[in-house]
């Protein structure tokens, strides 16, 4: 027969990810000392409290354990469990002394205090009434959470998505998704069609009807979108579908058939059935329309000499005073021979240079010429270097944030003769698209960028399609400069972009320093440890770097313990001693924090990936103040969700930045995502001085696997077929 146990969470052990299979610590008010439960428990965490079902076992070593069959997250009920459940941040607005001031006040009765008479919570001291409204509605939605939760949960299916359903459906999301499913799927990316389905199925419903197929089919569209790819091969789409719905492949062709007649979807065909390719129907036009603006732009002549041009560039080398290698005189004069050119290479090739020069070029021809890049840090060092001014694209294209389209488009195009995006890599096809429908076709189009940095986020691989096309005229800068010769950072760069095992002579210890250090270290934690020290004391006192402004942690993953979440945890503990905090919903900020801007927010004009430093909290008002760049910005405490700690960021955040120091922890379990491509990303983001500290046998990995940029797309053979 089994037993019920209630307690709270007081220690995670050990949790499998792949399988949830989760040992962890059980304090009850029954058992004088916690009980070791055990089981597949997903979405656990600290100080939760549970009811769970199961049976007590005897292990030969360990003793007691309560071994699981189910559970629920419950709400606390006694003292003890409500100051350990309101400690933990999960309702907003209440911090742990705030905890213990309203269980010492309330009691057992500070839950229903809070969901029946909040305005009772005035009668703590220094309570405002906009923080009891702040905490009352946390309160309410975790409610609604749970209750979404423990639905799942008893449908056996992924919980993850509990407050995700909440913000999308509001307080009437539990009868939403109990009796229309199918909604979950349609609008919910990732994981709502496999939740759908299994509601689908508790509530006794077919899941192989053509609706229901449909929606699997569009949904793993979606997926192959969000992983890079811009069409999906019809037969992976048979196979998925038959795999969740157990349908056979002439049910779901004419569903494929059914979609593509009403215009949802776009197919390819092959002279193999299976081998179509299956595409949405914005992605398909975009890449086509690309293709079909290039070659328009392709076919329309320049007007500028080239006896012309060789004399400007003699002007410019004597006014900049700077020596053009013949590589370089070659890529510049070249580059005015057509409409559209792309310039790619490596570090330490003279990418910058090169873009000064054709600014500077353009300019002395009396050509107006626009300058962007993809985020607002990448664009921020393009103005440093041309000192010129440069935006984001979004902000060149007048992106709207309220119908999230663009000002910019043929009908009103960007008013420039010359318009040059660095860091092009990070370029997806539907921002390519916008972009070209606003560029005059009588405009000069440069693109520049590392072709083998990570691609964008978005679909697509828009930089090494349009070079693998060969149409567009591309200059590979391959010489390295003499003095980027000398630099172990760029030598290491362009040996790990070969594939090659990186060199790792120099002792950080030695009196002489360098660039570029490797710290073997296979224990995660000791990695953390040394982490810490690097940051604190040990760069700064060999180097002079600033731990703040010039020290930038860069880490492949999130969770773990080298992941952004433990690391900033960590940092700002080691590295920001300030008594004055805040607490929300998800982090504790306090004065002096290294913070990271999330989201582009044009009317606080400050942008994805700024990075800056929080310098005043307003408890009272729940207002964060933060210093980017020399300018202030102000977040209420709801749009602190567009904020995050910065002394560890990931590597696909940094893209298109440059910091003096930067630190990489690289490890096996990272294998995920130990691609070439991402290490060679990395190592690209420090000028002065970089680290690698973790396992050699990552490293290897990450040099063998080459296959991150391997993406499905078809713009390289469209512009051809053109």
């Amino acid at each position: 027969m089994s037993t019920i146990l209630n307690g709270f969470i007081e220690n995670i052990t050990f949790h499998n990810k792949n399988n949830n299979y989760t040992i962890a610590k059980l304090k009850t008010d029954i058992n004088k000392n916690p009980v070791t439960i055990l089981g597949y428990m997903k979405n656990i965490a600290h100080s939760q409290v549970i009811e769970t079902t199961g049976n007590w076992t005897t292990h030969p070593k360990y003793g007691e354990q309560f071994k699981i069959t189910s559970f629920k997250i419950i709400t606390p009920s006694n003292k003890t469990n409500i100051k350990k459940y309101l400690e933990s941040g999960i309702i907003k607005g209440i911090c742990p002394s705030l905890a213990e001031k309203l269980v010492n006040h309330f009691g057992d009765k500070t839950i229903d205090t809070i969901k029946k008479t909040p305005e009772l919570l005035k009668e703590i001291d220094d309570i405002a009434e906009t923080k009891i409204k702040i905490i009352t509605e946390s309160f309410n939605k975790h409610e609604k959470v749970l209750e979404i939760i423990n639905f799942l949960q008893d449908i056996g299916v992924d919980t993850s998505l509990g407050s995700k359903i909440i913000d999308f459906y509001g307080d009437n999301a539990l009868n939403i998704i109990k009796k229309k499913p199918s909604e979950l799927a349609k609008d919910l990316d990732g994981k709502g069609f496999l939740i759908a389905s299994a509601i689908a199925r508790f509530n006794g419903q077919e899941i192989n009807s053509k609706q229901h197929i449909k929606t699997c089919i569009i949904q793993l569209i979606n997926q192959a979108e969000e992983n890079g790819d811009v069409y999906l091969l019809q037969k992976k789409i048979l196979n998925q579908c038959k795999k969740k719905l157990g349908v056979k492949p002439d049910k779901i062709e004419e569903v494929i058939i059914s979609l593509s007649e009403s215009g949802q979807i776009i197919i390819e065909n092959s002279d193999k059935k299976e081998e179509n390719k299956i595409f949405s129907k914005k992605l398909y036009l975009a890449e086509k329309k690309i293709a079909a603006k290039i070659r328009a732009m392709l076919s329309y002549p320049t007007e500028i000499s080239l006896e012309t041009k060789l004399q400007t560039i003699d002007k410019i080398q004597e006014k900049l005073a700077i020596a053009l290698s013949p590589e370089q005189i070659k890529t510049i004069s070249d580059v005015f021979s057509s409409r559209i050119g792309l310039i790619t290479g490596g570090p330490g090739t003279g990418k910058t240079t090169i873009i000064r020069f054709i600014n500077a070029l353009f300019e002395a021809s009396q050509k107006q010429v626009a300058l962007c890049a993809p985020t607002g840090r990448a664009a921020r060092r393009l103005e440093q270097i041309t000192n010129r001014k440069a935006v984001t694209i979004h902000k060149l294209l007048g992106f709207n944030l309220d119908n999230e389209s663009f000002e910019k488009n043929f009908k009103n195009p960007i008013n420039a003769d010359v318009i040059i995006i660095d860091e092009a890599s990070m370029i997806d096809t539907l921002l390519m698209y916008n972009f070209l429908e606003a560029i005059n076709i009588t405009s000069v189009f440069i693109l520049v960028g590392d072709a083998f940095q990570l691609p964008a986020i978005g679909a697509g691989n828009i930089l090494c399609d349009l070079i693998n096309s060969n149409i567009i005229p591309t200059y590979h800068l391959s010489t390295i400069f003499r003095q980027s010769k000398k630099s172990p950072i760029i030598r290491n760069a362009h040996l790990i972009r070969n594939g090659k095992f990186p060199d790792f002579k120099n002792v950080f210890n030695d009196k002489k320093l360098s660039e570029f250090y490797f710290f073997e270290e296979n224990d995660p934690e000791k990695v953390l440890k040394k982490i810490i020290d690097l940051c604190s004391c040990e760069i700064p006192e060999k180097f002079s770097f600033d731990p703040f402004n010039d020290i930038q942690v860069l880490t492949p993953v999130h969770k773990g313990i080298t992941g952004t979440i433990n690391l900033n945890h960590a940092l700002q503990k080691a590295l920001n001693p300030s008594k004055k905090e805040i607490e929300t919903s998800l982090l504790k900020y306090k004065t002096g924090d290294k913070v990271i801007h999330l989201k582009n927010n044009y009317q606080k004009n400050v942008f994805n990936g700024d990075i800056g430093t929080i310098t005043n909290i307003n408890i009272k008002e729940n207002i964060i103040c933060v210093n980017y760049y020399g300018k202030t910005v102000t977040y209420n405490i709801e749009e602190t969700n567009n904020l995050a700690l910065a002394y560890a960021i990931t590597i696909h955040k940094s893209q298109g930045s440059e910091y003096p120091a930067i630190i990489v922890p690289i490890m096996t379990s990272h294998f995920m995502l130990l691609f070439r491509n991402l290490i060679y990303t990395a190592i690209t983001r420090g000028k002065r001085l970089v680290i690698l500290i973790g396992m050699k046998r990552a490293i290897e990995i990450a040099l063998k696997n080459d296959s991150l940029k391997k993406r499905l797309t078809t713009l390289d053979k469209k512009l051809l077929e053109l």
